[in-house]
C-alpha cells in the first residue's frame, strides 16, 4: 500500500502511468511469470529438468548439501551462495526475472505460501509447482511485487 500511495501521489514527467497498484502476485500469476513461456510441465524456468547445467554448475541459489559420509555428515558443494546473493548472480528467465527459483522463496497473495524456494531450500523442493509454507519472518522468504496498471 505504501509503494502504491507514493507512486500515485508523484507528479513527475518520467512517471509512466497515472494510477497503479503494487501487490503480491497470486500463486497462479507467480507460476506464469516463473515459467516465462515454458511448458507447464517444466520443473524450472530454464530448459531441462535439473538444477545444474551440463558443466555441473547450479542454475539457482538453492541448498546444495549432500551426504558425504556413512555417518550422515554433510558439506556444501560450493555453489557460491550459502545465503541470499546479489539477484544478478544467476541468469534471468525469458521474461528477464532474476532468481525466480532460489535465493529467497517469494511470498504470494495466498497467506502463508511462498514459491520458488530459497538459498536454504533443497533442489527437489525449489521448483515452480512446489509451495513453501511460512508462519512468520524467515531468512529464506522474501517478496517480489507486481504492478497492476489501473489508469494509463
Amino acid at each position: 500500500e505504501w509503494m502504491t500511495n507514493i507512486y500515485n501521489a508523484l507528479e513527475h514527467r518520467k512517471k509512466q502511468f497515472k494510477k497503479v497498484k503494487f501487490r503480491l502476485p497470486t500463486e497462479a500469476e507467480w507460476e506464469m511469470l516463473a515459467r516465462a513461456g515454458k511448458p507447464v510441465e517444466n520443473k524450472y524456468p530454464w530448459d531441462g529438468e535439473f538444477p545444474r547445467n551440463a558443466r555441473g554448475c547450479y542454475l539457482a541459489n538453492i541448498q546444495t548439501l549432500k551426504n558425504v559420509s556413512a555417518n550422515g555428515s554433510t558439506c556444501p558443494e560450493h555453489d557460491g551462495g550459502i545465503f541470499p546473493v546479489k539477484n544478478t548472480s544467476y541468469n534471468p528467465n525469458n521474461f528477464g526475472l532474476f532468481c525466480i527459483i532460489g535465493n529467497v522463496a517469494e511470498m504470494v497473495s495466498e497467506k502463508g505460501i511462498a514459491k520458488g524456494g530459497g538459498w536454504n531450500t533443497p533442489a527437489e523442493e525449489a521448483i515452480i509447482k512446489t509451495q513453501q509454507k511460512y508462519t512468520g519472518p524467515d531468512a529464506n522468504v522474501g517478496f517480489r511485487v507486481v504492478m497492476e496498471i489501473i489508469e494509463k
